[in-house]
């Protein structure tokens, strides 16, 4: 129980730091030297989200994979 009370109390100073903490100017925010993304890191991160787009709107070419292999696995753990 004690360690449910720290964590709520924990995560609520948090949540209130990060909502209603002091507003800061933009020239303020250290950036670390962050960059936007290179070309390097761009590809692939398009490209998979080229694939969850896919795979969420028509699935069923990924299901015709799957389907034969859990099957399989439901039929031996069923034993």
């Amino acid at each position: 129980m004690t360690g449910i009370l720290i964590t709520a109390v924990l995560f609520l100073r948090a949540l209130r730091t990060m909502f209603l903490g002091h507003p800061r100017l933009p020239q303020t925010i250290p950036t670390g030297g962050i960059t936007d993304l290179r070309t390097s890191e761009a590809v692939p991160t398009v490209t998979l989200m080229a694939v969850a787009l896919v795979i969420g709107v028509a699935p069923r070419w990924l299901l015709d994979v799957i389907e034969p292999a859990s099957r399989t696995v439901t039929g031996l753990v069923a034993r």
